[in-house]
């Protein structure tokens, strides 16, 4: 499917049932990601809703404390493994190989490369 009828689709809450959807993040955290994908009808890119799934994304927002945000995080990953809201096809697995005469190279979270500090030591 073209993109642009797939975001349309998306918009309009009519994506079919069953369709293919890869994400990354370059913040920290995963709750912008998880509230777009999870939290109800009112998220981007969601459309249903568990009320189990709002709570604790409700509470993760409320929480300022990062250890109590671990914990909520935690509870909200073993409630999505017992009751999951997709049917997870793989999780991505990154090698990153790099030569001794490379420099400024620091690997990142998310699908992304940001290679302007790169260099090549003794050139």
């Amino acid at each position: 499917m073209e993109s642009g009828q797939y975001w349309d689709l998306e918009a309009n809450k009519e994506l079919p049932p069953l369709f293919g959807d890869s994400w990354s993040a370059a913040g920290g955290e995963a709750f912008r990601r998880l509230t777009g994908a999870l939290g109800g009808m009112d998220a981007s890119y969601s459309a249903w809703s568990d009320p189990t799934i709002d709570d604790l994304l409700a509470q993760i927002q409320a929480t300022a404390d990062q250890d109590a945000r671990a914990a909520l995080y935690g509870e909200l990953q073993v409630y999505m493994q017992e009751d999951p809201p997709f049917i997870y096809l793989y999780q991505p697995v990154a090698f990153e190989a790099i030569n001794t005469r490379v420099q400024g190279y620091d690997p990142l979270p998310f699908e992304g490369y940001d290679l302007f500090p790169v260099f090549l030591a003794g050139e």
